[in-house]
C-alpha cells in the first residue's frame, strides 16, 4: 500500500476513534506506548527522512496522473522542474509541521502531568481541609459544654464566638471574678479530651 492509502485505511486493529491512532506513525507504520514516545520519534532523523520519501513519492505519482504530455519531451522536463522546486518547498514546510507538532505533543503530555498532580494536591487540600472543619466542629462542642457549665448559660454554635470573646475580655481585664473563672474554666477543661489532628 502507499502511504497516501495507508492514512485512509488505517493498520489492522485499530480504527479511526481508537486512541491507539494517536501513538500510530503513519509514515514509518510503527506503534508507540506514549505521546513522549511519538514525540520523540517524529523528531528523529530517520523519521523526517522517511517522511520526505514518502511525500516525494506521492507527489510525483500525483503529478505523473495529471501531467498528459509524453515524457522527457521539454515540456515535461520543464514541468518537472517545477514540480520539484515546490516538492522541496513542500518538503521543508511538512518536517517543520512536524517538528511542531512533536513538540506541542511534548508539551500537551507534561501540561497533563502537571495538571494530574495540581489534582492530587487539590484532593488532598480538601481531606485536610475536612479535617480540619470536623475537628473545629468537635472542640467547640467540647468548649460550648465547659462554658455553659462555668457561665450556668447555655452556649450553642450560633453564640459560640461571642461568649468565647466575652471569657478572653473578663480573663484579659482582671478584677475580682478573673481567677474564679480561670479556675472554673481549668476544672471543667480537665474533664475535656481532644484528640490531636493528624494530616
Amino acid at each position: 500500500k502507499q502511504w497516501y492509502q495507508r492514512r485512509v485505511a488505517l493498520p489492522a486493529g485499530i480504527n479511526s476513534t481508537d486512541k491507539k491512532v494517536s501513538m500510530y506513525c503513519e509514515a514509518c507504520d510503527l506503534r508507540f506506548e506514549s505521546v513522549r514516545q511519538l514525540s520523540s520519534h517524529k523528531l528523529s532523523k530517520k523519521h523526517k527522512a522517511k517522511l520526505e520519501l514518502l511525500l516525494e513519492e506521492e507527489a510525483r505519482e500525483r503529478a505523473i496522473l495529471v501531467f498528459d504530455k509524453p515524457i522527457f519531451t521539454p515540456e515535461f522536463l520543464d514541468y518537472n522542474k517545477k514540480m520539484e522546486a515546490e516538492l522541496r518547498k513542500l518538503r521543508k514546510g511538512a518536517v517543520e509541521l512536524e517538528e511542531q507538532n512533536a513538540v506541542l505533543s511534548s508539551h500537551i503530555e507534561d501540561m497533563r502531568g502537571v495538571l494530574n498532580e495540581l489534582s492530587n494536591a487539590k484532593h488532598l487540600m480538601q481531606a485536610r481541609h475536612d479535617t480540619l472543619e470536623s475537628h473545629l466542629r468537635h472542640l467547640k462542642s467540647e468548649l460550648s459544654g465547659v462554658f455553659s457549665t462555668v457561665l450556668s448559660e447555655e452556649v450553642t454554635a450560633d453564640n459560640f464566638n461571642d461568649t468565647f470573646n466575652r471569657i478572653s475580655m473578663a480573663i484579659a481585664g482582671g478584677g475580682s471574678r478573673r481567677g474564679r473563672l480561670i479556675n472554673d474554666l481549668k476544672k471543667q477543661l480537665r474533664s475535656v479530651h481532644i484528640d490531636t489532628v493528624r494530616l
